[in-house]
């Protein structure tokens, strides 16, 4: 058996899981893998890095003593073949060669496997590939930091639109959360429609007149 026997073919089933694994190694174990590796096995690692990933590996490599590091590099292999078992074995979530698919993002579950596949996304073909993400994208956060990241924005720049979003959000959720609780008080006190609505209003004082 040689290195990374069935999980060399170019098919969506193996890519996933070797960028799963990929992820879980540090760059030096990488380069000690890929040190003195040819053929389908170096080709199915690095169809999965993105171009810069690769050059700044090879670059690494080069430098590598390959009689010294050998012991190394048989370990981290080993290892390496391991984490692809591991993940063949439990599936590794929605990353799609050529267009990660967008995942619901409404529970904390959602979010975990949304951005593990978008960190593969990004690591297999560059941030590029959140352009074609942003239309699909349900939520309105989500969306602008798929935006921020197709478009290459400053990390602190991104950080700090993405707090106003959010600063935003929790003040529509606590208005909103504010009118339903002072919506059953009113009811429950016995207050005339008219009553309701403008204790409501109270909250959202630009929010359309009800219907008559």
């Amino acid at each position: 058996m040689t290195f990374m026997d069935g999980y060399v073919e170019d098919i969506d089933a193996n890519n996933m899981v070797i960028q799963r694994a990929l992820r879980e190694i540090d760059e030096r174990d990488l380069e000690y893998i890929l040190c003195g590796l040819a053929g389908s096995p170096a080709e199915a690692i690095r169809r999965n890095l993105s171009r810069r990933a690769c050059e700044a590996v090879d670059r690494e490599v080069a430098k590598l003593d390959h009689s010294v590091v050998s012991a190394q590099t048989a370990a981290s292999r080993e290892d390496f073949v391991r984490r692809l078992a591991k993940f063949r074995k439990y599936g590794a979530p929605g990353f799609v060669p050529g267009g990660a698919r967008p995942a619901a993002t409404d529970t904390p579950t959602a979010l975990v496997a949304f951005f593990t596949a978008l960190c593969a996304s990004i690591r297999a073909e560059g941030p590029e590939v959140c352009a074609g993400l942003v239309e699909s994208a349900r939520d309105p956060v989500v969306r602008k930091g798929l935006e921020y990241l197709a478009d290459g924005l400053d990390p602190l720049l991104v950080h700090g639109l993405l707090e106003r979003l959010k600063e935003s959000r929790l003040r529509q959720e606590e208005t909103l959360l504010g009118m339903m609780v002072e919506g059953f008080d009113s009811i429950t006190s016995g207050d005339m429609p008219g009553i309701t609505a403008e204790k409501l209003r109270a909250f959202a004082p630009d929010a359309a007149p009800p219907v008559a």
